[in-house]
């Protein structure tokens, strides 16, 4: 079915999650339906009353029974998706204006698998950083077969049936899954586009998962496991879930 579906996961982000909330509500676009739907990955911290109150048709909440990881509640949220257009948006992060409208337009125009953009980064107590460096190194590195280490995951729109022709999110990855999925859709003849316009926030604050002690620790061993997957992935897909 033509349309949009904005997907979230959320763990332990009720203070955040309500600026997410906000950002899909406020995008407008008459001519494309817009979902939101929230992967609650079984939060410590009571996200149920914040999520009632912006309790609509458009939002979708769904409340997993035990703590799944990233990857499977992007994954539930993907099964449960009722359009052909995908977008990750994490709870902590939130969407600029008019920015679904941007992407899908630009990919009807392109006729592209999967567009993505820049995003602007923004402290913890609101202050404007700058663009992140991801999108310039993406320009700069057109002719690198790396080149989808520079896709921001905030950043993307792509179409559902990728997921239905090369897998869906490795669940066995408990960080970097976002990575492994651009250099899944880089290494095929997927067309990616991009947009000039910023179309994310993206949140930067000490609770961000990619800043966890044991993920510092084992960032060596964790990069090296996703390169491996990356490259046995370039021939052979076997045992990734398919939508």
């Amino acid at each position: 079915m033509n349309g949009i579906s904005v997907i979230t996961t959320l763990f332990n982000y009720k203070h955040y999650i309500g600026d997410c909330i906000r950002s899909v509500i406020g995008q407008v676009d008459p001519e494309v339906p817009v979902e939101h739907i929230i992967v609650d990955d079984c939060s410590k911290d009571n996200p149920k009353k914040i999520l009632d109150k912006y309790a609509s048709d458009q939002l979708r909440c769904f409340f997993l029974s035990k703590n799944a990881g990233y990857s499977a509640a992007k994954n539930y949220g993907i099964r449960k998706s009722r359009y052909d257009t995908l977008v990750m948006l994490d709870a902590d992060d939130w969407l600029t204006e008019n920015s679904l409208h941007i992407r899908y337009k630009r990919m009807q125009k392109k006729e592209a698998d999967m567009i993505h953009g820049p995003v602007h980064l923004i402290s913890r107590q609101g202050n404007r950083i700058g663009l992140s460096p991801l999108f310039k190194r993406w320009n700069k590195n057109k002719n690198s077969d790396k080149r989808w280490k520079y896709i921001h995951a905030q950043g993307v729109m792509l179409k559902k049936k990728i997921h239905s022709e090369i897998g869906l999110y490795d669940e066995n990855m408990k960080c970097k899954s976002d990575r492994e999925m651009w250099a899944r859709i880089f290494n095929r003849d997927y067309l990616i586009g991009t947009v000039a316009k910023p179309v994310a926030w993206y949140r930067i604050h000490p609770d961000q998962m990619h800043k966890s002690k044991w993920k510092r620790r084992n960032n060596k061993k964790l990069t090296k496991d996703m390169h491996a997957k990356i490259e046995r992935r370039k021939k052979d897909l076997k045992g990734i879930d398919m939508l």
